[in-house]
């Protein structure tokens, strides 16, 4: 059956009606707890609820982030036009501005219109829905019913805030893959994830605050405000994407524009069964052709604000290869946080993500950051995310003064080439053969043992302009003791001359990529 005979066409309006948004607020007794509420009520209290419940994982998390953010920035239009942005910090969101917006962004709202139904296309009374609800979900094989978390139970009806929380899921993070609706495949053209490579971590990053109203600011950019575009989910036609410019879509319309739609079943307000393919609406500058789609979705992603894309140099040497290309810079799953922190720093990524930022509606650098971090697997035609969580970080931890940034960069670029230096050894060439597996090992090790120096030296260093240089010593130290803690663990005692004879090297080395003397 359609939805439209299940519910009889009974307007359930995703903006006010349904309490999918879940938030952190707090408690009489001084404690957080979690609440969930509709999106008018998280906005009209934004400046009260502390944010987005952070026990999600990070594809709901980021839904619901991006979807608020969309309803945002139409509230923002309409709270004063004529105030200035720089003024904005001390206000609250107003209920009228609230509520025109709503009234804006409603005519596509409705999760059981006949005809444009929130976030899907129509049912078809010709062509029933079988399919699992589980096909809305990113972290769901698209041709196997397997669950992606072990410990996850996946139920197989959804009640509304669910079901709603799950469309947003579809429309912001599918994959592309084999699945269909009237002859149209999933495709990798959605606004917040992107295939990275096999094994590797999509990462978005997010300016955190003290409360709800905070983080939308934060977050929002100014660009989504100016001008009259609607988020492409309100406006799936494109009717508002060129009213301002002929050159580009408005930048909101682009960056909630999602390349694949669903069709869902629904039973007494739940959702049974979804199947999901291509949508049919294409954005006005798009093209007809699968190149022309793939160049459109590849440039919006660069210019989407909480993916942090940089320029790199092409190493691939192939034929027509540019000498530069950007990409998104990457959190990737499998290294501890310090190594993580040194390769964020050596790029200088801190001076990178504040020019990033500049066109927030507000901006505090002290402010912490929300990492996104969706790990990817599957193939680049038929992807998955196998893993999806959320990194609340401390500024201290990521950012770094503009006055420290250079020094910073150059001493975490050093604790790398150490890094480096200690793991030559463990080759699957020379002495050290039969041990060539444990490289890994022993790299771990020095990044747990590199830890407090370089957090309390190059991180949080005293010195406003330059890096201690007591930092090395204790940097050395930390490669010989990883060094050591391995090779007391290696059993073949016919290869201990040759241990002490690489310990010998690798100290040597170390001490001369440090400018040490070889005693200290």
């Amino acid at each position: 059956m359609s939805q439209r005979s299940e519910n009889q066409h009974q307007s359930v309006n995703v903006l006010k009606d349904v309490a999918w948004i879940r938030l952190f607020e707090d408690a009489a007794d001084g404690s957080t707890s979690t609440r969930c509420v509709t999106v008018r009520e998280a906005l009209l209290q934004a400046h009260i609820f502390k944010g987005i419940d952070t026990s999600l994982n990070g594809v709901q998390f980021g839904a619901i982030s991006r979807f608020l953010f969309s309803v945002a920035a139409i509230v923002i239009r309409n709270q004063d036009p004529r105030r200035p942005f720089s003024k904005f910090r001390a206000m609250k969101f107003s209920e009228a501005a609230i509520d025109a917006a709503i009234n804006q962004l409603s005519e596509y709202a409705d999760l059981f219109h006949p005809e444009k139904p929130f976030l899907q296309i129509a049912a078809d009374l010709e062509i029933p829905v079988t399919s699992s609800v589980k096909k809305l979900l990113p972290y769901m094989p698209p041709d196997r019913a397997e669950e992606f978390w072990s410990s996850s139970e996946q139920p197989r009806s959804l009640d509304l805030p669910e079901a709603v929380l799950a469309l947003a899921i579809n429309s912001y993070y599918s994959f592309g893959g084999n699945n269909r609706l009237d002859g149209r495949a999933c495709v990798n053209g959605s606004p917040g994830i992107r295939y990275p490579g096999k094994d590797f971590t999509a990462t978005e990053v997010l300016w955190h605050g003290g409360s709800l109203f905070d983080f939308i600011c934060f977050n929002v950019p100014k660009s989504w405000v100016e001008g009259t575009g609607l988020p492409a989910w309100a406006d799936p036609l494109g009717a508002t994407a060129l009213k301002d410019q002929k050159i580009a879509e408005h930048p909101l319309w682009r960056a909630t524009w999602g390349s694949n739609t669903a069709r869902c079943q629904w039973r007494d307000f739940q959702m049974v069964a979804a199947a999901v393919g291509g949508s049919p609406y294409r954005p006005p500058l798009m093209g007809t052709e699968k190149h022309e789609a793939k160049k459109w979705w590849d440039l919006r992603n660069t210019y989407d604000p909480f993916y942090l894309y940089l320029p790199v140099k092409d190493t691939s040497g192939g034929k027509g290869a540019s000498p530069m290309e950007v990409k998104a810079q990457r959190l990737d799953f499998g290294y501890g946080a310090t190594q993580l922190e040194a390769e964020w720093h050596a790029k200088n990524l801190s001076a990178a993500l504040r020019n990033h930022s500049q066109g927030r509606i507000m901006v505090d650098e002290e402010a912490p950051l929300v990492f996104l971090r969706h790990l990817v697997q599957g193939s680049a035609s038929s992807p998955v995310v196998r893993r999806s969580e959320i990194l609340v970080s401390a500024r201290s931890r990521w950012q770094i003064s503009e006055s420290r940034a250079d020094a910073v960069s150059e001493a975490s670029t050093k604790v790398k080439l150490v890094m480096i230096e200690l793991g030559k050894p463990f080759s699957k060439k020379g002495r050290l053969a039969a041990i060539a597996n444990r490289r890994g090992d022993v790299e771990a090790e020095f990044w747990a043992e590199v830890r407090v120096p370089f957090a309390h030296y190059i991180v949080n260093g005293s010195n406003d302009v330059s890096i201690d240089p007591n930092v090395w010593a204790e940097v050395r130290e930390a490669a010989l003791k990883a060094f050591d803690t391995v090779a007391q663990s290696v059993p073949h005692s016919k290869i201990a001359p040759a241990l002490s004879i690489a310990r010998n090297r690798v100290g040597h080395n170390i001490a001369r990529l440090l400018n040490l003397a070889e005693n200290s």
